[in-house]
């Protein structure tokens, strides 16, 4: 039995390609990924770029990441419920003409709040082996919180929409991230909020190929086929026409109404939808014959002249 109403999941491979998406469009590359920043003096003292395209991991950092931690802010503890790690490649920071550049690897956490997805973002990690003390402050002070910046600006303050479908509403989507994966539980609008899916789960629902899942509970199934039956329910077919034979015609008139329709659905069989519905039918038609009357007594007469001749 479906732990949700419904429940969606996207593969790791699937959000960085959004991601590579909006990296690849200029004007959102220079709104995005590139910025500016104005000293005491009025002018631009630091400028600085994403000079390849970034990617995430949908997974917890690993031990490497905290051997070259430089920020955590806010003072989050582990463990980190929803943690990804956003990876820059190449981010590029000028500061009063001095280009420095790094890889840095930026921890966040993920959720859903007021209808808007919320990156938390908790610690920055660069390798500072062998940097002397000028770049190893520039780069903790200066190129770690601008990551962290960065990648709470990337994602964050997303409006999550509002799932409805065939006049049925579903309320605000719980969210867990892990195993590679992003999958979000909902509920129908009506029943008590969902907690998160579990992610342990998700190879399976994913299949071998597929980018994306979605699992539907039957309380939801059931309650689009009721909303489709409703808009039928009430509304009559008819059909009139007129059909010719030997002897004669016919004028017909024949319609059908849906009383009342009812949706059940069975939870080991949710794809199966069974229908109880009540009709309400009529018919009649109007013959008419081809003068046969007249041809009848055209009959009679020559049977009758046939005999008196004798």
């Amino acid at each position: 039995m479906a732990a949700h109403d419904l429940e969606i999941g996207m593969r790791e491979d699937a959000v960085n390609a959004v991601l590579a998406h909006l990296y690849g469009r200029p004007a959102l590359r220079q709104k995005l990924f590139a910025g500016t920043r104005t000293g005491q003096s009025g002018e631009p003292d630091m400028s600085w770029s994403v000079e390849q395209c970034p990617t995430i991991r949908l997974n917890g950092p690993d031990d490497d990441f905290w051997t070259h931690a430089v920020k955590r802010t806010p003072p989050i503890e582990a463990p980190y419920r929803n943690a990804l790690v956003i990876a820059f490649p190449e981010l590029e920071v000028t500061y009063h003409g001095k280009p420095l550049s790094k890889k840095v690897d930026a921890l966040c956490t993920l959720d859903v709040y007021s209808g808007s997805l919320t990156v938390v973002p908790v610690a920055a990690s660069i390798d500072l082996t062998g940097a002397s003390d000028w770049d190893r402050f520039f780069y903790e002070k200066v190129i770690g919180p601008k990551a962290l910046n960065l990648s709470a600006t990337m994602l964050g303050g997303i409006t999550v929409p509002h799932v409805k479908f065939a006049d049925v509403s579903f309320g605000t989507p719980a969210l867990a991230v892990g195993d590679g994966a992003l999958v979000a539980g909902l509920n129908l609008a009506d029943r008590l909020p969902t907690t998160a899916p579990t992610t342990t789960d998700t190879a399976e629902k994913f299949g071998q190929t597929a980018h994306f899942y979605a699992v539907v509970g039957p309380e939801a199934v059931r309650r689009v086929a009721q909303a489709q039956l409703d808009i039928l329910t009430g509304k009559s077919h008819t059909t009139s026409g007129q059909a010719g034979f030997v002897i004669g015609k016919a004028d017909y008139r024949a319609g059908v109404a849906l009383n009342s329709a009812t949706a059940t659905v069975d939870s080991v069989t949710p794809d199966q939808v069974g229908v109880a519905a009540e009709f309400t039918a009529w018919a009649d038609a109007e013959v008419e014959l081809n003068g046969l009357v007249k041809e009848v007594e055209n009959v009679g007469d020559a049977i009758a002249h046939f005999f008196s001749s004798y």
